[in-house]
């Protein structure tokens, strides 16, 4: 079995048939592949709708009773999977009719030697936001093409997508070195930086495989506490990663990384018309002391944030300076949004 496609789902009754349609129509030859689909304990008509495809040879229905999100779900796949290789398919877009017999044919051609490839993807026709001036695709290809110390300094600084669709990962450097999601929003970000570390040969397809289904119901565009759990979670833990790997070199990236993600977060709460924004303030607050200032030594070493120049950097050190001089939360919330004006 050369390749395994996870599909986890929940709630996804309006566009699973399409995504799972699209894995199960692949174009192939000389190679056999499967479909693996999670439930992730739906409550509406999607497991009725996966249940549809049972007949087929090479697909897998498995129904959880716990809902634990995405992460948990794609580690219950790989745990049954038996390809050689994994692809990662959210349960809202789908998969180019041949993007598997070009995954096979670049395979062939490096002889099978990389752990990693990385391919393009654009927006699907029916996105909501087709109309603006992006229409989706990788930006960050002369970052995967260098070299490993580069590449995660580059990752960390968050100059490349941390999403692990649109990705062919090797199944052995996922469980040989017990790479797994964790539970809860944003498990991408520390997932692929652990699959990045760990890979030896990394390469760039730079052929759209993937399209991605941006809608107002998706989780990219909500954002509440869980958010802000699931980003701080994801930094903590590759700070910790580094720490126990040894690899203090990548920690001024890392820095960088912590000090723009808080900005960008505080430039989505002020930006977006949110209920409770000066609650979410606080958790993001609460969230970042928990996790990174009463690191003790640790924090003071690596994680002061930097003083930097872009916007996300100036927006994090006046957040932060002014719940230090204890300055009202309403005052702080109006200064923001006058700052992003």
């Amino acid at each position: 079995m050369l390749f395994s496609i996870i599909i986890p789902f929940y709630n996804s009754e309006q566009y699973l048939f399409n995504a799972i349609s699209s894995a199960l129509e692949q174009y192939t030859r000389n190679f056999f592949y499967e479909v693996i689909v999670i439930n992730d304990c739906s409550t509406d008509n999607s497991l009725d709708i996966a249940n549809k495809f049972s007949h087929k040879g090479n697909y897998v229905v498995i129904d959880s009773q716990v809902n634990s999100g995405p992460g948990s779900a794609r580690n219950k796949g790989i745990e049954v999977s038996q390809g050689r290789y994994v692809i990662f398919l959210d349960s809202d877009d789908y998969l180019s009719d041949n993007a598997l017999y070009n995954l096979y044919e670049y395979l062939e051609l490096n002889n099978y030697k990389d752990d990693l490839i990385s391919y393009n993807w654009k927006y699907s026709p029916d996105s909501c936001l087709i109309n603006r001036n992006y229409n989706g695709g990788r930006r960050d290809y002369n970052f995967i093409k260098m070299k490993k110390k580069e590449l995660l300094n580059a990752y960390l600084s968050m100059n490349m997508d941390n999403s692990v669709i649109y990705n062919l990962i090797r199944k052995s450097t996922i469980v040989d070195n017990d790479i797994s999601f964790s539970s809860g929003l944003h498990e991408d970000i520390d997932y692929m930086f652990k699959v990045y570390y760990h890979s030896n040969i990394v390469s760039v397809f730079d052929k759209v495989l993937y399209y991605k289904r941006d809608h107002l119901s998706s989780i990219i565009n909500q954002f509440t506490e869980k958010n802000i759990v699931g980003y701080i979670r994801a930094w903590k833990e590759m700070f910790n990663f580094l720490l126990v790997e040894n690899e203090k070199v990548h920690i001024l990236s890392l820095k960088i990384g912590v000090t723009g993600t808080v900005g960008m977060l505080i430039s989505i709460i002020c930006e977006r018309n949110l209920d409770g924004r000066i609650d979410l303030l606080n958790k993001l607050y609460s969230e970042w002391a928990a996790n990174f200032v009463e690191m003790g030594e640790n924090y003071d070493m690596y994680l002061h944030p930097l003083p930097m120049k872009t916007k996300y950097d100036l927006l994090t050190h006046y957040f932060f300076n002014k719940k230090k001089s204890n300055c009202s939360d309403l005052k702080i919330l109006k200064d923001l949004c006058l700052y992003l004006k």
